[in-house]
């Protein structure tokens, strides 16, 4: 994820079924095995956010970029078969 350099995000992600949470600074990278959602919100929503994710399950390769701009809160990412992105609105 990446944005104005310093800016916070708070999120979660499901990994092998159980919720965590997570509060990170930008820019970061997070890395992990069996995640079938992650969600990130700005702290700060009229900052820009930019998420790129990728997996690859079973020799497929799938890759999202999406971009959070003043008028979204945040992204939510679904792992199914691919990804998908949904943009979190107020």
């Amino acid at each position: 994820m990446i944005g104005r350099p310093g800016a916070t995000v708070d999120g979660s992600y499901v990994q092998d079924g159980r919720r965590l949470q997570f509060s990170a600074v930008l820019p970061v990278s997070i890395t992990r095995t069996g995640l079938s959602e992650f969600q990130v919100v700005k702290k700060s929503p009229e900052e820009d956010l930019v998420l790129a994710a990728q997996t690859d399950d079973r020799g497929w390769h799938s890759e999202a970029i999406s971009q959070a701009g003043a008028d979204v809160v945040g992204l939510e990412v679904q792992v199914n078969k691919g990804i998908s992105v949904e943009r979190l609105v107020p």
